[in-house]
């Protein structure tokens, strides 16, 4: 996890282009995380997934998704809270990681965010 601190740049709600990094906000629960929006691709409503044998609680399986074959995990399963029971409000982020597609299972995207660079830091 890491820290932001406001300050007064985001009183006036300016930030420089060069210094800023925007984020795609959602929630598992009552935790809000983000991703920055670069690496977003998509955003589904959960529709199921295809399950794959022999894998892990957080694997939920594999979907089409225009002929790319994405896998799907749950965070909610991967951060040691159990295996999300999907309903038709949950969505999928599919986004990138280096060369390759997956997807992710939240509860809800609740926010896109413009954050100064310099307040990012690292998880102590």
């Amino acid at each position: 996890m890491e820290a932001l601190n406001i300050n007064d740049e985001y009183d006036n709600g300016e930030i420089a282009a060069e210094n800023s990094l925007q984020l795609i906000a959602f929630s598992l629960g009552e935790q809000t995380y983000s991703v920055e929006i670069t690496t977003v691709r998509e955003i589904r409503a959960w529709n199921g997934a295809t399950p794959l044998p022999n894998t892990r609680e957080f694997v939920r399986g594999v979907i089409n998704l225009r002929g790319t074959i994405v896998p799907i995990f749950d965070l909610r399963a991967r951060f040691g809270g159990g295996q999300t029971s999907p309903t038709k409000t949950h969505v999928v982020v599919v986004m990138s990681v280096g060369e390759k597609w997956v997807g992710i299972l939240v509860d809800a995207v609740s926010d896109i965010l413009t954050i100064n660079k310099k307040d990012v830091h690292p998880v102590p």
